[in-house]
């Protein structure tokens, strides 16, 4: 299946497939992580400063900051190993001779102020996360994939934004293409949206009723 034939029919048809939502209902609100699964550029970070339930989970990272940025807090190395040595790392990823590590400390915060806690994850991750996060804490994990509204659309997006490259444009068009040619709804995904140009709010309103239909 090339680029061209991955359209928008395609994809509405895969995000009705990789659906499960009777499985919402039966998770508890406060010990459930929401995980918004990729592929890159879909709007996870606008979703994520619009839901007020929620506590963006920033990670630790051995890379100096870029001007600006504030959604990651950089350690050096040897803070690193500390942080991974007290537990206090739920998970540890390499990624071109960078670390990065998702903190337990904000995950209770969430907890105890009842709220969702919540993260943008690579699919191909969530099993080996979910497992290094239950060594220390006992968490639910809700995943909703945002699918864009075609393959050139999403080309698209990732060219305006700047991010594109050869190994992340690889990576996304195998995910995308697989999940449109299964036949079967993927076993980590439990929710499937399409991220449509200029509907963000939209997507907002449907994460924020699925986050509305978990267990109080």
């Amino acid at each position: 299946m090339s680029d061209s034939t991955i359209t928008s029919y395609n994809i509405e048809s895969a995000a009705a497939l990789h659906n499960n939502p009777n499985r919402v209902s039966q998770l508890p609100f406060r010990d459930t992580f929401l995980l918004l699964l990729w592929p890159s550029w879909v709007g996870k970070s606008t979703i994520m400063r619009e839901l007020p339930e929620t506590k963006y989970i920033w990670p630790y990272t051995t890379r100096e900051l870029r001007p600006g940025e504030t959604d990651k807090k950089h350690v050096s190395s040897e803070e690193y190993d500390n942080l991974l040595s007290q537990w206090k790392i739920l998970f540890s990823n390499d990624l071109y001779e960078v670390r990065y590590g998702t903190p337990l400390a904000p995950v209770l915060d969430a907890q105890r102020d009842w709220k969702v806690p919540i993260l943008d994850f690579p699919l191909d991750k969530v099993t080996s996360f979910s497992q290094s996060v239950r060594r220390i804490i006992d968490m639910n994990f809700l995943c909703v994939y945002l699918f864009p509204p075609d393959m050139a659309t999403w080309i698209q997006r990732m060219q305006t934004d700047g991010r594109m490259n050869e190994s992340r444009l690889s990576a996304g068009k195998a995910e995308l293409t697989d999940l449109v040619q299964s036949t079967e709804p993927h076993p980590l995904i439990d929710i499937s949206l399409v991220s449509h140009t200029g509907k963000i709010d939209d997507l907002v309103s449907s994460v924020r009723q699925i986050i509305q239909k978990l267990r109080t």
